[in-house]
C-alpha cells in the first residue's frame, strides 16, 4: 500500500504542475503573443470575406455596397466591418481590443494592427 499511495501522490503533484504551467503559458500568451496567433479566427474569415470581395469585383467591375451582397448576412457575428472607398479599393476590418483593430492590407494580403480608414 505505500508505494501505491506515493505514486499517486506524485501523480497528483505531477498534474497540478502542469495544469499550473499550462496556465502560465496561456497567460503569457494572451499578454505577448503577437495579434494574428490571439485572432486567427477573425483573420480566416476576414481572408474568406476577401475572396469573396475580390470575386464579386471580378464579375459584377465593382465592389459591393455591403457584405450582404457577397453572402455575409451578419458581419457582426464574424465581428468583421467593411467600408467600400471606391469600385476597386475597400477597407476590411475587426476590433481586436479597445480602440485598436486590425484590419486588411491590399498591398501585401494580410493583416495589419492598424485602424485605417478610405484614402
Amino acid at each position: 500500500m505505500p508505494v501505491f499511495a506515493a505514486r499517486k501522490g506524485r501523480t497528483v503533484a505531477l498534474s497540478i504542475g502542469l495544469a499550473g504551467l499550462g496556465l502560465c503559458l496561456a497567460g503569457y500568451l494572451a499578454i505577448f503573443a503577437p495579434d494574428r496567433v490571439v485572432y486567427w479566427r477573425e483573420i480566416r474569415r476576414g481572408n474568406d470575406a476577401v475572396r469573396l470581395l475580390d470575386s464579386y469585383r471580378k464579375k459584377q467591375g465593382r465592389l459591393p455596397a455591403s457584405l450582404e451582397e457577397v453572402g455575409i448576412a451578419d458581419a457582426d457575428s464574424f465581428r468583421l466591418s467593411y467600408q467600400k472607398c471606391s469600385d476597386r479599393q475597400f477597407v476590411l476590418w475587426f476590433g481586436t481590443r479597445l480602440g485598436k483593430s486590425m484590419t486588411y492590407d491590399p498591398q501585401t494580403g494580410g493583416w495589419v494592427s492598424l485602424n485605417r480608414l478610405c484614402e
